[in-house]
């Protein structure tokens, strides 16, 4: 059989055209690209892109955090102000007989008298957010006259029972305390703040005991005795406020230290302000107990309680 060129390149065509067919049938479609601008084309994000979308967006339960709210600033008595106390305190101071009292005679004594008006004076220096220094001062003092009614021994100074005396004892208090809103509340009346208080605390009682010891030509020779107990104690204490609008606000404030045979503090306070401009009255009522320690020859105690009044100047009108 003869063989020309153009029947051998027919033959060799036929043999290639079903491997050709196969490989068509082995290769997926490419569907045809929609070009990006193409006006009405739909946009299809890529599958990763959609679901680490979805992923970012959705949280996991237990990284699930509260609602942040913002405090308001407006009212809350933590501005740098300085007020005037005025105080009616109750109660009477006492002295007693202390551990180391080594005379044998009686060392107790009860003041006579009634607690003076008491002059006071509270400063406040914001300290950052939430924080404010508080300095604060009170003194009073009570004043009386009575008689022996026996043999005593005062710091020291033996009188005779029967004499006449005139006493006066002085109570003096100073506070420093840092006050730092903890936690507050939300509402629609005024915010509610709760504070940490972290003070430290310095008392004094000074007795002065003037005894006049009858003489044989009939006059009086005077014998003093006196002297001074003293706390300076860190106290601890929560604080409570809360804003009543821009011209009302309250708060309650409370603190104190105890140790064995040692001195103790107790001091309490409640209040209600109104604010008008860079102006501020506060009505309220305070407690303060307080005991030196008993590790002396003489140490006093006594609870002071009473109703006071303030004003307050701002330094900001807000």
């Amino acid at each position: 059989m003869k063989v020309t060129l153009q029947s051998a390149w027919l033959s060799l065509c036929l043999c290639a055209l079903p491997l050709h067919i196969y490989g068509q049938s082995q290769t997926p479609a490419t569907p045809p690209s929609t070009p990006a601008n193409s006006p009405g084309a739909p946009s299809v994000p890529p599958a990763s892109s959609a679901q680490s979308t979805d992923t970012a967006q959705t949280p996991s339960v237990g990284t699930l955090r509260p609602p942040k709210y913002t405090p308001n600033n407006t009212n809350t008595g933590s501005g740098l102000s300085i007020e005037g106390m005025y105080w009616q305190p109750h109660g009477q101071p006492l002295l007693h007989t202390g551990d180391y009292n080594t005379t044998l005679t009686d060392g107790n004594f009860d003041y006579p008298g009634t607690l003076a008006r008491s002059l006071g004076a509270v400063v406040v220096v914001p300290a950052g957010k939430g924080g404010s220094v508080r300095f604060e001062y009170f003194s009073t003092t009570m004043n009386g006259g009575s008689v022996a009614p026996q043999n005593l021994n005062l710091f020291g100074t033996a009188i005779p029972g029967g004499d006449p005396l005139a006493s006066q004892a002085k109570v003096t208090n100073y506070k420093l305390s840092y006050d730092f809103v903890t936690y507050y509340w939300n509402f629609k009346s005024g915010d509610l703040r709760l504070k940490t208080l972290y003070e430290i605390q310095y008392l004094t009682v000074d007795t002065t005991v003037d005894d006049f010891q009858l003489q044989n030509d009939g006059t009086y020779n005077l014998n003093p005795a006196g002297g001074t107990k003293s706390i300076i104690a860190p106290t601890f204490g929560l604080g409570l406020d809360q804003t009543l609008g821009s011209h009302f606000r309250w708060e309650a404030r409370g603190s104190g230290w105890a140790l064995p045979h040692r001195s103790k503090i107790g001091d309490t306070e409640v209040a209600i302000a109104y604010r008008y401009g860079y102006a501020e009255l506060v009505a309220g009522a305070k407690a303060y107990y307080f005991r030196t320690t008993r590790r002396a020859d003489h140490f006093n105690d006594g609870t002071l309680y009473g109703p006071y009044v303030g004003l307050r100047l701002y330094w900001h009108k807000k």
